[in-house]
């Protein structure tokens, strides 16, 4: 018997499928996906929420497709600080990256660990009489 899980857009039970909608709600959200892209290619340079009101789509289920990279926005729409905010977040994380394999090229490695002292023990002391001093 398979899970049951509620959808997260229209509240009905369905059979747990890894991912939280149900069928129905699934093919409304790649349908409005397809009027969104046909809708950013017909308007060159609107913004994602002029496309969300006009779509009657939400701004963060549009901006969600440009995270995942269905959906990609050439234009530089202005006054978009959505758009804006994902363009930061991947400029910040491409510095960052650089950053860190430049200072991982720079590091120098840790200094080798002395070896323990020779000295074998004439007693078997620890767990049940044995010890291990490795």
């Amino acid at each position: 018997m398979s899970d049951v899980m509620r959808c997260s857009d229209c509240g009905e039970l369905f059979g747990f499928l890894a991912r939280e909608v149900c069928g129905d709600c699934l093919r409304a959200r790649d349908e409005a996906f397809w009027k969104a892209r046909d809708w950013f290619r017909a308007n060159h340079g609107t913004s994602i929420r002029a496309a969300a009101e006009a779509l009657d789509i939400p701004v963060g289920m549009i901006t969600g497709w440009v995270r995942e990279g269905r959906l990609v926005l050439k234009s530089d729409a202005t006054g978009d600080t959505d758009l804006a905010k994902i363009r930061d977040d991947k400029l910040r994380t491409d510095e960052l990256r650089k950053a860190f394999a430049e200072s991982a090229g720079t590091r120098t490695p840790p200094a080798p660990k002395k070896a323990p002292p020779t000295n074998p023990r004439t007693d078997n002391g620890g767990m049940y009489g044995r010890r291990s001093d490795a």
